[in-house]
């Protein structure tokens, strides 16, 4: 069987996110101007009868989060178009994100669900337990078919934005990852520990640097939600180019049956 080349794709994609910066983070930049609007507004309803009522606030609050949903799906088709070395018409990816919106709340949202539903067995359990070594042991224990799920379902959502609407998000998905399950997670956490380090960092800064503990705490979160302008690209990217090597080897592996 060939192998997924973990140290090419990670080439790969530095590549393709270094010859594409300035798209890739112009999009993600616009994700992060809605984010400075919404906290601009949240501090506006403060002190406004009409802003601050929960109806309002609501839907302000989901107004923002089609946006995020939205920037998601451009950003994904973006990339990968970039990818396959098409031509990309920002015009239509901008417009043509509802398409996909539906499809992609659905499989997040079944996602989301498959994916903690042995968590909260594994914290009902846990809380019964008293036994400090047991409860230890009950936690690594229901970590792994959160792992799991969340492994071998990991592409669901790319699937949905990115393939037709016949296909199966959560089969594929499946299928893509069954032969290369620890290689999947290997990229997974490089990327997370990408994600969360600057988060980290500031979080420490904020413990233990006087400088940093004169800085508001919404100031230090539009500095992370900064960063992951660029954090986020890089390990989209990643992620990627990870669903395309899988779905080149699966489609050979057909080839040859």
């Amino acid at each position: 069987m060939n192998q997924v080349n973990i140290k090419n794709i990670i080439g790969k994609s530095f590549k393709l996110y270094s010859e594409k910066f300035s798209l890739f983070t112009g999009i993600a930049t616009v994700s992060f101007i809605a984010q400075l609007l919404e906290v601009a507004i949240t501090h506006l309803r403060v002190g406004h009868d009409f802003l601050s009522m929960k109806s309002v606030g609501f839907f302000i609050g989901m107004i923002f989060l089609v946006i995020d949903l939205a920037m998601i799906i451009v950003s994904t088709t973006v990339i990968s178009k970039r990818y396959n070395d098409e031509y990309v018409d920002l015009n239509e990816a901008f417009l043509s994100w509802s398409g996909r919106l539906g499809r992609y709340i659905g499989v997040m949202l079944i996602f989301i669900l498959v994916s903690i539903i042995p968590a909260i067995i594994g914290t009902i359990v846990y809380a019964f337990v008293t036994t400090k070594i047991l409860k230890y042991f009950l936690l690594g224990l229901m970590s792994i078919p959160v792992i799991y799920l969340m492994t071998i379902y990991s592409f669901a959502p790319y699937v949905a934005i990115l393939e037709s609407k016949n296909i199966n998000s959560f089969a594929m998905s499946k299928n893509l990852v069954k032969n290369y399950f620890w290689k999947v997670i290997l990229v997974f956490t490089i990327s997370y520990v990408i994600l969360f380090v600057p988060s980290y960092l500031i979080k420490i800064g904020r413990d233990y640097i006087p400088l940093f503990q004169r800085i508001d705490n919404t100031y230090l979160e539009l500095i992370k939600k900064f960063i992951a302008i660029f954090t986020g690209v890089l390990t989209n990217v990643f992620s990627i180019s990870l669903y395309y090597a899988l779905k080149e080897k699966s489609e050979a592996i057909i080839d040859t049956v």
